[in-house]
């Protein structure tokens, strides 16, 4: 063993050093990884950085400055006081209910953006004239040759209103391209509004007057039929007034033997003096014997009507003739003093537009905001992004 040993020692007394391995470089497997970190780099500057990049630049050296005309004002008016009057005689105003404020305020802010609200402004003020100069960036302006609902959608974006419901203030704000047109724009709707609110009370004063009218016809009527029948029953029954009628004659008799009594007198008078075929005897003589067939027939009337069975009933009759005559005619002067207050009531019935701020002439553009608009652009493109690429994350791990 020993002689094995020594041949494996190194001549020379040196000592032996270990082996080393043999070093192979392989080549490193490609990362999976890379394409798709390049793809998400690329997708963020295309998608967020060169359109934040392009807005910026958009609203900072090509946009036109908007400015904006604000106001602010409550609506008043004698317009919620309807049927107030004594005794209810304000009826017909009553049965049509006035708008209140908050309800008018809210009618208000839904007819700014409306097309009603454009045809309005249009007999004034041409708005395409407004919002289609050339001077105005081709992405602000409005389209050459726009159409109704076009024109619509973009007054939509320009006008802004807003009503308090606890205090009723009514905030309007209108954009223009020139502080001077804002201003202008925002009077002349304040002016269309108020006049489009009392054409709304214009049909509640129609109505109103209609109800107080065709209340009073329809007593009118009632008046004139009742009377019409009170002059049937006359007719019939020959009497004026059956609880009078007794009364009456026997005043007349009274009056007619009165006057007989004096031509009796004339009579003997002209008999001491005269022949009894003279014709003053004869004259005398006639006239009497008119006066007692008067008297006679007048008392057979007496007698008949107080022993005839139906004088009870035609005085009932003739007295709920005179309680319905009496009823109508009631009616008919409460229906007509109830038409002259709805009349005064409803002229009172008007809506004013109180305006404690008033628009001015605007010093400063509303838009645009180059480093805000891009900032809440950027945003919302990184957050957007952000969420595609955790979804494109996800799926790229699931293949993996």
């Amino acid at each position: 063993m020993n002689h094995v040993q020594d041949l494996m020692r190194p001549t020379g007394g040196a000592v032996a050093m270990p082996r080393e391995a043999d070093r192979i470089d392989l080549p490193e497997p490609p990362d999976p990884w890379a394409p798709f970190r390049r793809w998400l780099r690329i997708t963020f500057l295309v998608f967020v950085v060169l359109p934040t990049a392009a807005l910026f630049a958009y609203d900072l050296f090509v946009a036109s400055p908007l400015y904006q005309a604000e106001s602010q004002f409550v609506l008043r008016g004698d317009v919620s006081r309807t049927g107030s009057g004594a005794s209810g005689v304000s009826s017909a105003a009553a049965a049509v209910s006035a708008l209140n404020s908050s309800q008018e305020g809210g009618i208000l802010v839904k007819f700014l953006p409306s097309r009603a609200l454009i045809d309005r402004v249009q007999k004034k003020v041409d708005l395409a004239a407004v919002y289609g100069r050339d001077d105005i960036d081709a992405l602000s302006r409005l389209a050459a040759g726009a159409d109704v609902d076009d024109l619509a959608g973009y007054w939509s974006d320009k006008i802004a209103g807003s009503v308090d419901p606890l205090s009723g203030v009514v905030t309007l704000g209108v954009s223009a391209f020139s502080p001077e047109e804002a201003l202008a724009l925002n009077e002349l709707i304040m002016r269309e509004s108020e006049a489009m609110l009392n054409a709304l009370l214009d049909g509640s004063r129609n109505d109103a007057l209609r109800i107080a009218e065709q209340d009073r016809e329809r007593a009118a009527e009632a008046l004139e039929a009742v009377r019409r029948e009170v002059e049937t029953f006359r007719r019939t029954s020959g009497l004026i007034d059956p609880s009078d009628a007794g009364a009456q004659t026997i005043d007349l008799i009274y009056e007619l033997r009165g006057q007989r009594a004096a031509l009796s007198a004339q009579l003997q008078a002209a008999l001491a003096t005269l022949s009894p075929q003279a014709p003053q005897v004869r004259a005398l003589r006639s006239r009497l014997k008119a006066l007692d067939d008067q008297i006679d027939a007048l008392e057979g009337q007496m007698m008949k009507a107080a022993t005839a069975e139906n004088l009870p009933t035609l005085i009932s009759a003739y007295d709920a003739l005179e309680l319905k005559r009496a009823f109508a005619e009631r009616t008919f002067e409460r229906s007509e003093l109830t038409l002259l207050r709805t009349q005064a009531e409803v002229d009172r019935w008007h809506v004013y537009l109180t305006v404690f701020v008033s628009p001015s002439l605007a010093t400063e553009a509303v838009e645009p905001t180059p480093f805000w608009t891009a900032f809440k652009f950027f945003i919302s493109a990184l957050v957007v992004w952000s969420i595609l690429a955790l979804l494109a994350t996800g799926t790229m791990e699931h293949r993996q």
